[in-house]
């Protein structure tokens, strides 16, 4: 599969189908090719099982299906990119989760459930139950590291006349010119973020003072997403 494009319009138009979808986890899983059983440990003998038409297959149930299967020549045990990770079962298409993974990513202030429900045609519940699992996928390991760090918040005045910044008694009361901001240092990555607010008092509203860092890279969350220990 070519190079792999992560924002949602050039994700969405090449994920045109669930074995595209299956294809890009297998990419960023096994690098496109599993080589070691993920039941039982066997080494070199896994291969891809074609469907009869080139596209699809009949599940149990008779519908149609586009996940792509392996088998272990070892174990003759068939597998998908989804096993042992916390996709494995999911209803939803691949396709969906896919996309709300990068959503979420590309979002400063997170994507809410509604939303989700709005954009993928889902159910309220589906949408919940899709952001909950990936935020609790997002507090084990290696998902979680990529959200560790020290980030420090300011509250600090910006600006103002420079009659006011030179006054002999900054600490005086009164009306400065200054306009408030929020921000967050992020000391690792060596990077400052910051927005004015309305106010900094104790009921400023909380909107006023979200601020974020630069977002996840979605192809490291997706990575890191198949690698989670669904067991916790």
């Amino acid at each position: 599969m070519g190079k792999q494009e992560f924002a949602i319009p050039a994700l969405a138009a090449q994920l045109q189908t669930e074995a595209d979808a299956y294809r890009l986890l297998e990419e960023l899983r096994w690098n496109g090719h599993p080589s070691t059983c993920p039941h039982c440990g066997g080494i070199g003998r896994c291969y891809f099982l074609r469907p009869r038409d080139g596209v699809s297959r009949r599940t149990r149930t008779g519908s149609r299906s586009e996940r792509r299967v392996w088998r272990c020549g070892h174990c003759r045990r068939s597998f998908s990119v989804l096993v042992g990770t916390v996709l494995h079962g999911t209803k939803v298409p691949i396709r969906i989760w896919s996309l709300v993974v990068v959503a979420l990513c590309a979002s400063d202030n997170g994507v809410a459930a509604a939303q989700i429900k709005r954009d993928y045609g889902l159910t309220a519940k589906t949408a919940r139950f899709m952001l909950r699992r990936i935020r609790q996928a997002m507090q084990r390991d290696p998902l979680a590291l990529l959200l560790g760090g020290t980030v420090v918040g300011e509250q600090p005045r910006l600006g103002g006349d420079q009659h006011d910044r030179d006054r002999p008694n900054p600490g005086r009361r009164g009306r400065t010119g200054k306009t408030p901001a929020a921000a967050l240092a992020d000391r690792q990555a060596d990077e400052v973020v910051a927005r004015a607010v309305a106010a900094v008092t104790r009921r400023a509203s909380p909107d006023d003072a979200r601020v974020s860092l630069a977002p996840l890279d979605p192809e490291q969350a997706l990575r890191a997403l198949l690698q989670v220990d669904p067991a916790g």
